[in-house]
């Protein structure tokens, strides 16, 4: 070999650096968007989740801001959601 190992270094640098910047392989038969132990399994959802959201009509103050809709309900639902 010739030169100094001085003149080695930036290539090792460029080097590192670019086998950093490699993605890890897949595990093999793996889907690429998939974990090899198969999807992530579905959250539990409470009882409650179907039932419509309560709107709260007392304790929440006088803030409102007008929104587009002309619907009063969804005006109060709006400004129950800034409360």
């Amino acid at each position: 070999m010739t030169g100094s190992p001085a003149a080695f270094r930036p290539w090792l640098v460029l080097l590192a650096v670019l086998a950093a910047a490699v993605p890890a392989p897949a595990q093999p038969g793996a889907p690429p968007d998939e974990p090899a132990d198969g999807p992530p399994a579905e959250p539990a959802l409470p009882e409650s989740f179907d039932e419509p959201i309560p709107l709260h009509t007392s304790a929440l103050g006088a803030f409102t801001r007008p929104i587009s809709s002309s619907s009063a309900e969804a005006q109060r639902y709006f400004d129950q959601g800034f409360q």
